[in-house]
């Protein structure tokens, strides 16, 4: 591969951190284009990881017999771009170690594993992202889009929801997720202070465009919308390859105006992006930025510029914190159930709100349980829900089950405590609300009933 880029375009990930604090200071905006790369830290394969394993599946079942007569079919019929037998495979077939498939396959492999029922592709998408869990890098990048230096804006080829996810988990703010085209004009309004994530390849179930002909170029106003964008904020690109066609189309546009140029992160242990990407950076008057992946960039940025927010410290009393509240919220809307008067239209429908939240829970710690990933805050719950069915053993286990996996967790020590004194194992009970006041020393409920407890035990 040749390169064509000069070497003072090509900087590193310090320099990066270093323009975009400058850059602020001056009003000036950045933007995040996200692609496959990015997510790989989070337990979602890459778009080259995926060319790998599919062409695996393909070897073993139904075999490259079958699958090149296939892809004759499947050319001929134009919805293949490149020879599948004489290009593809080959090439497959004299890789070098460690060595990866061009990302321009990707369709093409896509096309042929997933053939004659496109759908199967999408449920295998919405397996692998259904265990995706946002890396340490996504918690930066939401605090970096809800800072307040006009930085909001995210745009991505993925179909995950790992920028969603990390907002909703790591701040308080909402994002306007934009997972169509048809949707594409509420993007286009620089003073939305919210964060905004533009899926240009649309979300998982809004059937997402995965094929040549579907990426061939931008759907709806797609176009018209990311060009206005590009002319207010300066791009930054992380873990995007260029193989598909409708955001590149785009960005190699002569008309797509860029201000302050375009920063293309690349990772410095692999291939240096290929020549049409270097054409495009030099074409804008852009930069080419060696990192060490998604992670190491975002936190470079976040380590510098709301170094606090991304502390494991303060990442821990912001989750609990939480955690706390609406797990109070929760408990109060149950209690709510039993006083409600059920013969009154606003009493029936908080109601069925009330066990529509519980079934919805429910069935999502369900879902955790399967996969052997309760949290401690959902066996909390599920020992509240047992108490409640006046379960009393079941609630000592889960409530016990939750302190083996949050040993600092007092609501968890405090629910205990009262179940253990409904009980009427007072010197339990007492235990536990003492170590739950330790671990919380304002923790009011606690005091109360250790107190109502000593007074059962007339002491």
């Amino acid at each position: 591969m040749s390169n064509i880029t000069e070497n003072y375009r090509i900087i590193n990930t310090p320099t990066l951190v270093s323009t975009i604090k400058e850059g602020h200071k001056s009003g000036e905006r950045f933007c995040f284009i996200l692609g496959s790369g990015a997510s790989v830290t989070s337990g979602i394969p890459s778009g080259k990881d995926l060319e790998s394993d599919w062409m695996r599946d393909m070897e073993k079942n139904p075999g490259f017999d079958v699958v090149c007569e296939n892809a004759k079919n499947l050319k001929e019929a134009g919805k293949l771009k490149y020879d599948f037998k004489n290009e593809i495979l080959e090439k497959w077939n004299n890789l070098k170690e460690n060595e990866k498939l061009s990302s321009e396959y990707y369709f093409d492999i896509y096309t042929l594993r997933f053939y004659p029922q496109y759908r199967n592709g999408y449920y295998f998408f919405e397996d692998i992202l259904s265990k995706a869990i946002p890396s340490l890098g996504y918690n930066a990048l939401a605090q970096f889009l809800t800072s307040d230096t006009g930085s909001n804006f995210v745009i991505t080829t993925n179909f995950d929801t790992l920028t969603e996810d990390s907002l909703f988990i790591f701040t308080d703010k909402k994002p306007l997720v934009i997972n169509h085209e048809a949707l594409a004009e509420f993007a286009n309004n620089p003073n939305i202070k919210r964060p905004i994530v533009a899926k240009i390849h649309r979300g998982l179930f809004f059937d997402p465009l995965n094929t040549p002909k579907e990426t061939k170029g931008l759907k709806g106003n797609w176009a018209a919308v990311l060009t206005s964008i590009f002319s207010i904020y300066t791009p930054i690109v992380i873990g995007y390859g260029g193989g598909d066609k409708s955001l590149m189309k785009l960005l190699k546009n002569k008309n797509v105006r860029m201000k302050n140029g375009i920063y293309w992160c690349y990772y410095e242990g692999g291939e240096f992006p290929d020549e049409k990407i270097q054409k495009l950076v030099k074409n804008k008057n852009g930069y080419f930025v060696k990192t060490a992946g998604f992670d190491a960039v975002m936190l470079a940025i976040g380590n510098e510029m709301f170094k606090d927010e991304i502390m494991p410290n303060y990442v821990k009393k912001y989750l609990d914190d939480r955690n706390t509240e609406i797990y109070n919220k929760y408990i109060d809307l149950i209690k709510q159930k039993d006083t409600i008067n059920q013969t009154t239209g606003s009493g029936k429908e908080l109601i069925e709100e009330i066990v529509k939240l519980d079934n919805l829970i429910k069935e999502a710690q369900n879902q955790k349980e399967e996969n052997k990933k309760l949290t401690a805050w959902d066996y909390l719950l599920k020992g509240f829900s047992a108490s409640e069915a006046n379960e009393t053993d079941k609630a000592i286990e889960y409530y016990s089950k939750a302190i083996e996996l949050k040993q600092d967790f007092s609501e968890a020590f405090y629910n205990r405590g009262n179940t253990y004194s409904e009980m009427k194992q007072y010197d339990k009970a007492l235990e536990d609300y003492s170590k739950a006041i330790e671990l919380k020393q304002d923790f009011s409920e606690a005091f109360c009933n250790r107190g109502n407890t000593y007074s059962e035990m007339e002491r």
